[in-house]
């Protein structure tokens, strides 16, 4: 407001200062030389055969109150009551990274979303039980066996474990009711290169600004937002192609 700008330069006592945008990045080429190592080719393929008959989502947070995980949750439940024929087809992996235990505003946050799960996951497993093509699900954690929509993990997880995970998943939900600019975004889009997945990004994440070709949706309305994961596990292939060249052509353009 005080100083004399014209076309992104700014005036100041005889000198011109130039200032562009210049959004974070990440190193791509990074987690593509993790996607060649062979354990984390091993841990795809695990995870390939265990979720083979269903749409895989999956969310990396924080456990932090602006992530906006109970939002997400509801959304879930939202989208299993107006589609019923995603009970069994979808599931929803919750990595949840400890942060702050010692506070007890998280214990409670962490507390409310484990209760939303376990509501979710009952409300929903019984439904499973009377689905004539409904299937076995497993978690991440060799020999667990579940009916549940909902699988979380609370837990820090390595760098491998987390590329297999991106790579392995139809689709990727960030949620934050207000956050910086969120490289999960980016390193999801980076680990993508071979099954083209969606990416759901909350319009108040940082990210929202430029990366165009995501799902954008506002986490508080909950019928929006469950819309915006219907639209990612039904949308066809030419769609998702066109979506995911334009945010891989970002991401890698835009390195740190």
């Amino acid at each position: 407001r005080h100083l004399e700008v014209s076309n992104c330069e700014v005036k100041y006592e005889g000198r011109s200062v130039r200032v562009i945008t210049c959004p974070i990045g990440i190193d791509p080429e990074e987690f593509h030389a993790r996607l060649n190592l062979p354990k984390v080719q091993d841990r795809i393929k695990v995870l390939h055969k265990r979720y083979e008959d269903v749409k895989l989502i999956v969310s990396v947070d924080r456990l932090d109150y602006v992530k906006g995980i109970p939002l997400r949750m509801e959304a879930m439940e939202a989208l299993l009551t107006k589609h019923p024929e995603h009970i069994g087809k979808v599931v929803l992996l919750q990595v949840l990274i400890p942060s702050r235990e010692a506070v007890q505003g998280y214990r409670h946050l962490h507390h409310q979303i484990d209760e939303s799960i376990s509501r979710i996951n009952g409300k929903f497993g019984l439904s499973l039980c009377k689905h004539p093509r409904s299937i076995l699900l497993l978690t991440v954690f060799i020999g667990d066996i579940e009916y549940s929509p909902i699988q979380s993990q609370f837990c820090s997880v390595s760098k491998d474990e987390l590329t297999a995970l991106y790579a392995a998943s139809d689709a990727c939900i960030i949620s934050s009711t207000r956050d910086g600019f969120n490289v999960v975004s980016l390193e999801y889009i980076a680990c993508q290169r071979d099954r083209l997945g969606v990416l759901l990004l909350s319009e108040f994440a940082g990210a929202a600004a430029v990366l165009d070709d995501s799902i954008k949706f506002n986490p508080w309305d909950t019928d929006k937002f469950s819309k915006a994961i219907h639209q990612a596990v039904t949308m066809d292939e030419e769609e998702k192609r066109q979506r995911f060249n334009q945010l891989q052509s970002f991401v890698m353009r835009n390195t740190r």
